[in-house]
């Protein structure tokens, strides 16, 4: 412990010696602390926490892909696959539509854009 409380001593002298360097050294040791606070609360709430539904783990996303039709990276089920999916495939308890764009609804004569 004693050879602890002499590196502490010496490392502080060191850096007082040299106003410069102790900047430097405690400016980049304060935005890799920051940027690495940043990346951990990003990881943790996109990868580590579950989504908050019940039963997270079995959301299952479908999509179809038509590279006969010359359609390339599209990954958007039309309304029609949605309630072909319904009617014929029961192996899932529920199903809902989505779609990743924003839509233009026309609601009593009125257009709004939903996002």
């Amino acid at each position: 412990m004693d050879w602890l409380v002499r590196d502490i001593r010496y490392s502080t002298r060191s850096l007082l010696r040299d106003k410069g360097f102790a900047a430097t050294t405690i400016l980049t040791l304060s935005v890799c602390l920051a940027i690495n606070s940043a990346i951990f609360a990003i990881v943790n709430s996109v990868l580590l926490r579950p989504l908050p539904v019940p039963e997270a783990n079995s959301i299952l996303l479908m999509a179809n892909q038509y590279p006969g039709a010359g359609v390339t990276d599209s990954h958007n089920s039309g309304s029609g696959d949605y309630y072909d999916r319904l009617r014929e495939v029961p192996a899932f308890q529920e199903q809902a539509m989505f779609r990743m764009e924003a839509q233009t609804l026309t609601i009593d004569g009125r257009a709004e854009r939903v996002p």
